[in-house]
């Protein structure tokens, strides 16, 4: 057996060093950004881009022309649409500057990639606040006399309540996961993410049961259960854990229900205020949700069965 010196003191085996080196070497591989963090970065961005404009055409331009008419309290209005912007894009601003800051890695990449998966959170949070408000919303409302100011309140309340919830994860990542890079490795940000859909698959059926829109409810529920349990197919040889496999499959929905919505508001705003063209059809919006998809999954696959 061949030992390395260092003077008169024996250090390692050398076939120890090497074994070390190695894997030394795939540790600091796994760290390195790899193409799928690069991608879930640029969509990331790309949609919440699209997110903006979706509300400046569904909301603000149609606000501004409220604003001239001479008939309107001009501070309800302003207030209004205030509150419908914050309450549409504080909450993923929020969630990425908390992913951000809960990141102690030197790669830029990371920052950026935590702060778009703490965004992917926030966005189900979110929902699940606004499906489940008992009332709360209007009693702030009630309560306040003046309109403005419980308007502006009320509003604020899912955002402040998702921001919480969102930050508390970070905290925490921040001071017991300091070595860890990649948020989605996690164990409870993984368990909060997948509780989300969870409690949106189960719960949202069972609200929906005297009203209307039942079966729209049910055949939303189904389509997302089939999309995450073809994702998790999908991912199904991948090396890594069960939950890592649960958090991409979710991560996939997300992505894709985000582009249904972004891509719907678009085509459907846009069209209506050229109002010569006509509209683009709903397939060609499902379509690309499906692209977007796919195009998540395939990356995912190619980035992590080695």
């Amino acid at each position: 057996m061949r030992y390395i010196n260092s003077g008169s003191r024996v250090l390692l085996p050398k076939y120890k060093l090497k074994r070390y080196s190695s894997c030394m070497v795939k540790k600091q591989a796994a760290s390195k950004p790899t193409a799928y963090h690069r991608f879930v970065i640029g969509l990331g961005y790309t949609l919440f881009t699209f997110m903006v404009l979706s509300v400046v055409f569904s909301t603000i331009l149609p606000f501004a022309h409220i604003l001239t008419s001479p008939n309107v309290r001009i501070v309800n209005v302003v207030v209004f649409l205030i509150s419908l912007v914050v309450g549409a894009l504080l909450p993923s601003i929020l969630a990425y500057v908390f992913g951000d800051s809960s990141t102690r890695s030197k790669s830029h990449k990371f920052h950026h990639y935590n702060g778009i998966m703490f965004g992917v959170l926030a966005y189900w949070v979110n929902i699940i606040v606004n499906q489940f408000d008992t009332g709360l919303t209007e009693y702030v409302r009630n309560v306040i006399p003046s309109a403005p100011t419980g308007l502006a309140v009320a509003f604020s309340i899912p955002v402040i309540i998702t921001a919480l919830i969102v930050g508390v994860i970070a905290y925490f990542y921040h001071r017991g996961k300091g070595k860890q890079v990649e948020i989605s490795n996690y164990r409870p940000f993984q368990i909060s993410l997948f509780a989300a859909v969870a409690v949106l698959l189960v719960v949202t059926p069972l609200q929906a049961s005297s009203s209307n829109g039942f079966w729209d409810v049910w055949v939303v529920t189904i389509v997302m259960a089939v999309i995450i349990l073809l994702s998790y197919v999908c991912l199904w040889h991948l090396t890594v854990s069960v939950w890592r496999k649960l958090t991409l499959a979710v991560t996939a929905l997300t992505f894709a229900f985000i582009t249904f919505f972004v891509a719907s508001q678009l085509q459907t705003n846009i069209y209506s205020d050229i109002g010569d063209l006509r509209s683009v059809p709903i397939a060609a919006t499902i379509l690309v949700s499906v692209l977007v998809w796919m195009l998540y999954l395939y990356i995912a696959r190619q980035s992590y069965r080695k």
